[in-house]
């Protein structure tokens, strides 16, 4: 398959998008982070590009897995209000140009297992917040422009080496 995702596409009561492996490019349609019935979205391994909705989160409580790994081209932020979807267990977005830092309010989510994150263009330090995710089995940081072990001005349980 190939092309642009239409944005009617959300107007379907979906409990899960599968995606993966086209050759779908272009933005995102925002509305489909607005379907309160999805529980998986699987988009990884296309050519989307643009930035996620600052809202992202907000509209899909019944999320448990995110995965927009591999695309190249989506970029800027990480969306704080992501942790608003309190049943992800897993966020997958790999490969991707995302920038800036990881949102502390990642460890607001605690069901979450897998948080994949490496080769993007992520910096600062790994928020302490994430050593509170008892249920966190993955981590992975690895080839992004600067990510550091916990601010050492933080107490925190969370130890890694990066």
């Amino acid at each position: 398959m190939a092309g642009i995702l239409p944005g009617e596409i959300a107007k379907l009561n979906l409990e899960s998008l599968v995606l993966t492996r086209n050759n779908l490019q272009g933005l995102i349609p925002f509305k489909i982070f607005n379907i309160s019935t999805i529980i998986d979205i699987s988009l990884s391994w296309n050519h989307f590009s643009g930035h996620l909705p600052l809202s992202m989160g907000l509209w899909i409580p019944n999320l448990e897995s995110l995965y927009l790994g591999n695309n190249r081209w989506l970029n800027g932020s990480i969306p704080s209000s992501i942790s608003n979807a309190s049943k992800l267990t897993i966020i997958d977005m790999a490969s991707n140009s995302f920038i800036g830092f990881i949102p502390n309010t990642l460890g607001n989510l605690s069901s979450l297992t897998s948080l994949v994150l490496d080769s993007n263009e992520l910096v600062g330090f790994i928020p302490a917040t994430l050593g509170t995710l008892e249920n966190l089995e993955q981590l992975y940081l690895e080839h992004n422009v600067r990510i550091r072990k916990c601010d050492p001005r933080v107490s925190s349980p969370f130890v890694l080496g990066v």
